[in-house]
């Protein structure tokens, strides 16, 4: 679904079971912020928007 939308300056926010590299990968390749905080068991934890996660509608 997401490699049908224009996310171009865009951010994309989700839970953590959309955590995967795969979708990472999709949204810097549309130059997109992803807004999606990392899984506990993830090796190299990412940065994340925090506030902006857990306020999101």
């Amino acid at each position: 679904m997401l490699q049908n939308l224009d996310l171009t300056n865009k951010q994309v926010i989700a839970d953590r079971g959309y955590d995967t590299n795969q979708i990472l990968d999709l949204l810097k390749e549309q130059q997109a912020t992803s807004v999606i905080q990392p899984k506990k068991n993830r090796v190299k934890q990412r940065k994340c928007d925090w506030w902006l996660s857990k306020n999101a509608t």
